[in-house]
């Protein structure tokens, strides 16, 4: 009896390991169509930049990324989505510059753009954790966001 007990219990410690080692990977039954893995790119405008003319999503894995240039968004039907609160973009700009830009043209606005699951964090002299202009249809959900403008 003790010997399964003591089996079961190790199979569970095992269980609980490998499954939170792959944080990192994007979880399938939340996303689907363009998914650009930011944590294959040098900087996650770089992973943005990558998605093609008819959007995607960003997935931003667990990690504390500084920002000391806004990430732009100018393209429709973009996702950027973080791994929940231990995704972190701690804004380092002490010039007012925005942590997150969501940004149309003149006469063509950008659709439907969301941004979750992630922390926003700045201080005092950076700018906006978000900044849109010339968007239509946002979406945030599951944000946290202090210490900005």
């Amino acid at each position: 009896m003790k010997l399964k007990n003591l089996l079961t219990y190790i199979s569970f410690i095992l269980f609980l390991l490998f499954s939170c080692q792959n944080s990192n990977n994007i979880p399938p039954s939340f996303i689907s169509g363009n998914v650009v893995n930011a944590g294959n790119y040098p900087s996650i405008q770089d992973a943005v930049d990558a998605l093609p003319d008819e959007g995607g999503t960003v997935f931003i894995p667990a990690g504390t990324y500084k920002i000391s240039e806004p990430i732009i968004v100018t393209k429709s039907d973009v996702t950027l989505m973080g791994a929940g609160a231990g995704t972190i973009l701690l804004n380092t700009s002490e010039s007012g510059k925005n942590t997150i830009e969501l940004s149309g043209e003149d006469k063509k606005p950008i659709w439907r753009v969301k941004v979750s699951n992630m922390h926003l964090k700045g201080n005092e002299k950076c700018g906006n954790a978000i900044y849109a202009k010339r968007v239509n249809e946002i979406s945030l959900s599951d944000m946290w966001i202090d210490y900005n403008g």
